[in-house]
């Protein structure tokens, strides 16, 4: 089945997309030139202590451990954007992660223990879960979708976040949050085929 596309839309998707990791960076360099960048000390603490309140499930993706992480997390995000817009989903897809997007965030209440991020990362699964989504029930597309979800499924596993929610990192000197890798990728996953039965539904109808 064909999609018919609005130019209009495209143009707003692109462009909602590349301001994400653009922000992010602003606002890393901001506190970084300001000497406040949230991980510092007390800052970082009261911000994951409040994850729970609605405003910080959607500023808290914007925010980053300082620039090295900033600038992760824009690349990582940039992949998953071009990856989308590769395969001509990208307007779809984000329109899934719009519905989403505190998710990652507020899923994280479902662990026993206290989990609570900055980053990205919840984000950018959620980018990849819906891509693949939409992916799997686009014809000429399912190659590909088998790909993405194959990549999901590996590195879901590695992180084992059903048993350690957080872990050591081999990069930063700071834990990483696996939960919000799999609540990203399956909220993204969901959202994903949701936006596609809907867009399905309405050219029906």
């Amino acid at each position: 089945m064909s999609h018919r596309r609005s130019p209009r839309f495209d143009a707003i998707s692109v462009a909602f997309a590349w301001a994400i990791p653009v922000t992010v960076l602003l606002l890393a360099l901001f506190y970084q030139s300001e000497r406040l960048l949230i991980i510092q000390n007390h800052g970082y603490q009261s911000h994951a202590q409040t994850h729970a309140r609605l405003w910080t499930a959607w500023t808290a993706p914007f925010l980053s451990m300082d620039i090295g992480h900033a600038v992760a997390d824009a690349f990582a995000w940039g992949v998953a954007a071009l990856i989308a817009r590769a395969l001509a989903l990208l307007n779809r897809a984000m329109l899934a992660v719009a519905w989403v997007w505190p998710v990652c965030n507020w899923a994280l209440m479902l662990w026993p223990q206290p989990v609570a991020v900055v980053g990205l990362s919840g984000p950018v699964f959620a980018l990849l879960g819906a891509t693949v989504a939409i992916a799997t029930l686009t014809p000429g597309l399912r190659k590909h979708a088998a790909i993405g979800l194959s990549y999901l499924v590996i590195r879901l596993t590695l992180d084992a976040a059903w048993t350690q929610p957080t872990g050591p990192s081999l990069i930063w000197d700071w834990q990483v949050v696996h939960a919000v890798h799999l609540t990203g990728a399956v909220a993204g996953l969901a959202a994903g085929l949701a936006v596609e039965v809907v867009s399905r539904w309405l050219q029906r109808s």
